[in-house]
């Protein structure tokens, strides 16, 4: 009963650094430069925008240049 006992101590104890590690550090720093982003986006919108459609443009041209196996040239992808 008391190995079973420091085993369970242990393992509250590893759970509890790891749920303090998780508070602090890089997840912190993530949301804060994820809300600083939000907020430059917010205040220029066009910029969203025009991003998003360079990423439509770019990722249609990787896929007609690489092809794709659900949408094989003449079974109806873009070369069809």
């Amino acid at each position: 009963m008391d190995a079973e006992a420091a085993e369970f101590e242990r393992m509250r104890r590893m759970m509890a650094a790891e749920e303090e590690s998780l508070k602090v550090g890089g997840s912190r720093k993530s949301s804060r430069s994820m809300n600083a982003g939000c907020a430059a986006h917010s205040r220029h919108p066009v910029w969203v925008g025009v991003f998003c459609v360079i990423l439509i443009a770019v990722s249609y041209v990787c896929f007609g240049q690489l092809g794709s196996a659900c949408f094989q040239h003449g079974r109806g992808g873009l070369h069809s």
